[in-house]
């Protein structure tokens, strides 16, 4: 239910904002941190630790290079303290789908037509989207298609 919650709050300010904050990013990991503490034994406690820490290192490339805000690396490394490692990649997995859908329908409705130069940032500068979508909502999603079985 807290990760529910705190994805709820993150998709709605990613989605008004294109941002994430800090500070709901850092209530996700101690709320993952605690349950994992509270529910599980050592064994599980370390193991979502090292989840979360293989996903803020396998993402960190992506965030440099301008593929992924800070914000949505640190959102999918505190979801991981939350999830066992097959349901954590099938959640990832949805997520980028429907993230990839809404990105595309967004490209649609703006017009591909208006490309731009290709610089240096080829994702979204290339196809004329002024921001990259929020990805905290298709996450939103996939934990609903995840938890809730519907699709």
């Amino acid at each position: 239910m807290v990760l529910f919650c705190l994805l709820t709050g993150a998709a709605i300010w990613d989605v008004l904002f294109k941002k994430i904050p800090n500070w709901l990013t850092a209530s996700l990991a101690v709320g993952g941190i605690l349950q994992a503490c509270i529910l599980g034994d050592g064994p599980a406690m370390a193991r979502s630790l090292a989840m979360a820490g293989a996903v803020l290192l396998l993402l960190f490339p992506f965030f440099s290079l301008g593929g992924l805000g800070a914000g949505d690396v640190k959102l999918l490394s505190g979801i991981a303290l939350y999830m066992a490692g097959e349901e954590f990649l099938r959640f990832v997995f949805r997520g980028m789908v429907l993230g990839l859908a809404i990105y595309g329908l967004t490209a649609l409705g703006r017009g591909m037509g208006r490309l731009r130069g290709r610089g240096k940032n080829c994702g979204a500068k290339v196809i004329g989207l002024r921001h990259r979508i929020p990805l905290a909502l298709p996450f939103w999603l996939s934990l609903l298609w995840l938890r809730g079985g519907w699709f």
